[in-house]
């Protein structure tokens, strides 16, 4: 399967409603501290992956289970 890098459109939107931005936000955050199988990349370009960390944050399961 090939990637639509060339003809991709990104939208954006306000958010209006407050419970949703607290939502959003929640999620947000959750994705940019969830480290398994996260990867570096380097000066060099190369894409490793990260082998120091004890985080056992699993955004997939957060979110899933916070929409329970």
């Amino acid at each position: 399967m090939t990637r639509n890098l060339d003809h991709r459109i990104e939208v954006i939107t306000p958010i209006l409603d407050s419970d949703v931005a607290v939502k959003l936000k929640s999620i947000l955050t959750l994705q940019l501290n969830d480290k398994i199988k996260s990867r570096v990349i380097d000066a060099k370009q190369e894409n490793k992956y990260v082998t120091n960390t004890n985080n056992e944050l699993s955004s997939q399961h957060e979110i899933f289970n916070s929409l329970l």
